[in-house]
């Protein structure tokens, strides 16, 4: 998360913006795009269940940190999902006793990284 800065603008200023300068439409449309992408990502994340949803959160930080070693609190896991503290730590353990992940004080690591996958693939 990040801090944010939000503007109104009204449309005929926006018109008119991208008339001076056409390499703002570019602008625009990229945080259109970006906005819409989280959107739709929120959305998805409403048809999951629980273990889905962390799979999923497990799957994004994999793919963009390319590390098999999450950094991920149980509070970073709750703020995301929207589950509570203890269905978190619920899952976890089970992961854990399945062989899914290993446990290692504040961090954990992916073992089996296609269980995670499969668990998406069921939500289609």
């Amino acid at each position: 998360m990040t801090n944010a800065i939000v503007y109104r603008i009204p449309f005929e200023r926006i018109t008119a913006l991208i008339y001076e300068h056409p390499e703002m439409l570019s602008k625009i449309t990229d945080t259109i795009t970006q906005n819409t992408k989280v959107l739709l990502r929120n959305l998805y994340l409403d048809t999951l269940n629980a273990k889905q949803r962390l799979a999923y959160l497990v799957l994004t930080y994999v793919n963009d940190f390319e590390n098999d070693r999450i950094a991920l609190t149980i509070a970073d896991f709750t703020k995301y999902t929207g589950l509570t503290r203890v269905r978190v730590y619920q899952i976890l353990k089970e992961w854990e006793v399945e062989g899914i992940i290993s446990l290692d004080g504040k961090h954990f690591y992916i073992k089996r990284i296609e269980c995670f996958e499969k668990m998406l693939e069921n939500a289609d």
